[in-house]
């Protein structure tokens, strides 16, 4: 007996969004250096020799090489498989969340930009704008073409976003005397509210700021972080819209309940 289509198709989703990972890896690697993403091909940041196809499969030649480098036997980070597995299973589950709608696309693509980006931001606290400008044409082509949000719904939802991140960025900085927050968190937050538009948009400001107050807290507690060192507002951002975006109407609705009970 085979598999039944819905089955069959989270396969081909998670098989796709684990070579989609795989390149976002070089896109990682290679954008804060200034390398072109798409040549040379694949090789050892080590010794430089080029990937063999069978040594460049997603997640599976990483256990297959036993996380090193066939050539030079340097360890090859964790990070490249993980990242792999995790836009693989992002992909199965907004299908299994949405089935293959446009919301489905919409949230499937945003996640694997947020991603990007948060990589990025962690590995440099810079924020590239090739993926924000890539990321801002797809959000309002689905808004144009989809049926998730309206055009102005998204054009408001990114001037509403971005405007606010850059007024907390003004105001922080009046008030601290140096820069609190990044341009490059301001031109995200504009991105992402090209996708989630402008009703989701604020929610998405404050739950960034709750998981960047939670885990902040959290990470100065372990000694991990010094308190006033700046750190990665992106990820926090990134997460935000993404809880705001698909599950920002529970979320809202659960509040509202439990206020007015």
């Amino acid at each position: 007996m085979g598999m039944e289509p819905q089955t069959l198709f989270s396969v081909w989703l998670f098989l796709l969004g684990s070579a989609l990972g795989s390149f976002l890896n070089v896109v990682v690697y290679r954008l804060p250096r200034g390398e072109s993403i798409h040549s040379p091909a694949s090789h050892c940041p080590n010794c430089n020799k080029p990937l063999k196809p069978y040594d460049n499969i997603p997640i599976l030649s990483w256990l297959m090489l036993g996380a090193k480098c066939r050539n030079c036997k340097e360890p090859i980070s964790i990070r490249y498989p993980l990242v792999e597995f995790m836009v693989a299973v992002w992909f199965v589950w907004m299908f299994q969340l949405f089935g293959l709608s446009w919301e489905f696309a919409n949230f499937a693509i945003l996640g694997v930009l947020l991603l990007t980006v948060s990589i990025v931001d962690i590995d440099t606290q810079l924020i590239p704008d090739s993926v924000l400008i890539v990321g801002a044409i797809i959000g309002l082509a689905f808004a144009f073409y989809g049926d998730v949000i309206s055009i102005s719904d998204s054009l408001t939802g990114g001037a509403a976003m971005g405007g606010t991140f850059f007024l907390i960025a003004l105001i922080g900085e009046k008030v601290m005397k140096k820069e609190s927050m990044g341009f490059g968190d301001v031109k995200l937050s504009l991105m992402i509210g090209l996708f989630i538009g402008w009703k989701m948009a604020f929610l998405a400001i404050f739950l960034s700021s709750i998981f960047a107050s939670v885990i902040g807290l959290a990470a100065i507690g372990l000694g991990k972080m010094k308190f006033g060192k700046p750190f990665a507002f992106g990820p926090f951002i990134a997460l935000g819209a993404l809880v705001s975006g698909i599950w920002g109407d529970r979320l809202v609705n659960a509040y509202l309940r439990w206020a007015f009970v």
